[in-house]
């Protein structure tokens, strides 16, 4: 089967289909040699795979489909939400929280959007940032973006106020400590 001739709706489709480890990855290079550069509209098939390859907990394989399919992508397109979404949170189970940072924060940056699916996806974007930023120990951070959640989502207050309560006590030992007071 030629797959540079499927649509990228059949290649999704393709993709969807569970299939071992093994012959998801040999699937995987046969799409990138055959269907990558040969079709523009492959930023759906690539999410779609990324997906699949996500929910197998294959996440640097997933990060490279979601990331290869950001720049193809339209900035009104709601699957953009969706893109760096799932590429953050891929970089995220790779332990590469500073590049998840850079993604979801990118996703931030993005007009929200005005379907359901697409908002869910936009502002859990943003409890996912204020999540890694907080255990980062960035809290005053993490607390702007849980604040904008907060908005959608008022079961995120809980989160928040733990997040603005370890600020409070940070702030409040860091006055309380003497200064130190050792020579050079």
């Amino acid at each position: 089967m030629k797959m540079y001739l499927l649509s990228p709706v059949h290649l999704r489709s393709f993709f969807n289909k569970r299939y071992n480890i093994w012959e998801l990855a040999a699937k995987i290079k046969l799409f990138h040699l055959s269907a990558i550069e040969k079709n523009p509209d492959l930023h759906i098939a690539l999410i779609g795979m990324g997906q699949t390859l996500f929910s197998n907990k294959l996440f640097p394989e997933a990060s490279v489909c979601f990331e290869h399919a950001i720049p193809k992508i339209e900035e009104q397109d709601p699957l953009l939400v969706l893109a760096y979404f799932s590429a953050g949170l891929s970089r995220k189970n790779q332990g590469d929280k500073e590049t998840a940072i850079k993604l979801l924060q990118r996703l931030t940056e993005l007009k929200e959007p005005e379907q359901v699916m697409s908002k869910a996806c936009y502002f859990q974007g943003f409890i996912a940032l204020g999540s890694i930023l907080s255990n980062e120990g960035r809290k005053s951070e993490a607390a702007k973006y849980l604040r904008a959640a907060t908005a959608y989502d008022p079961g995120v207050e809980r989160f928040l106020k733990e997040c603005e309560e370890a600020m409070e006590d940070q702030s409040s030992q860091q006055s309380t400590e003497p200064p130190n007071l050792k020579g050079p």
